[in-house]
């Protein structure tokens, strides 16, 4: 799995992804904020769909858990993703732009009870915001979570 999160930074286009977003690119300045944060994950989660058609063999042919391939999907496609595609590229694009991030295996926890292996990933964000300290810290960031 490590070559999730493994994407040279050249390889993922930001200007893309911002289009992707339907955002403008000048609303990041050079210390991104918890309200730009804020403003990212929600325009991601409005405009890129949580997405698994691949896994069922519906289109695409079989998963495979590459950063670039998911980028195309994503990006250049305009497809949804799965957690294991879709919070590496936003983790990377966030680090693009500014943001410390910190990529988190989990356990998703059913009615069955935990599952034996970790299935998700999810993002720990930091962000200093100059204009609010108080609001400055550690965040969750998740735009792949696909459970009810």
């Amino acid at each position: 799995m490590k070559a999730l999160f493994t994407l040279s930074a050249a390889m993922l286009s930001v200007t893309k992804y911002f289009e992707r977003l339907k955002l403008d690119p000048t609303m990041l300045d050079a210390h991104p904020s918890i309200e730009k944060l804020q403003q990212l994950q929600e325009s991601h989660l409005s405009h890129i769909p949580f997405e698994n058609l691949a896994q069922h063999g519906c289109v695409g042919g079989p998963v495979v858990l590459d950063l670039e391939m998911a980028a195309a999907k994503i990006l250049e496609r305009r497809r949804g993703g799965f957690c294991l595609e879709l919070n590496p590229l936003f983790g990377t694009f966030l680090r693009q732009v500014g943001y410390q991030v910190r990529f988190v295996l989990a356990h998703v926890f059913t009615p069955a009870g935990y599952r034996e292996n970790p299935t998700h990933v999810f993002l720990i964000v930091q962000c200093q915001d100059d204009k609010r300290p108080e609001i400055s810290g550690t965040y969750f960031a998740d735009v792949g979570f696909g459970e009810p």
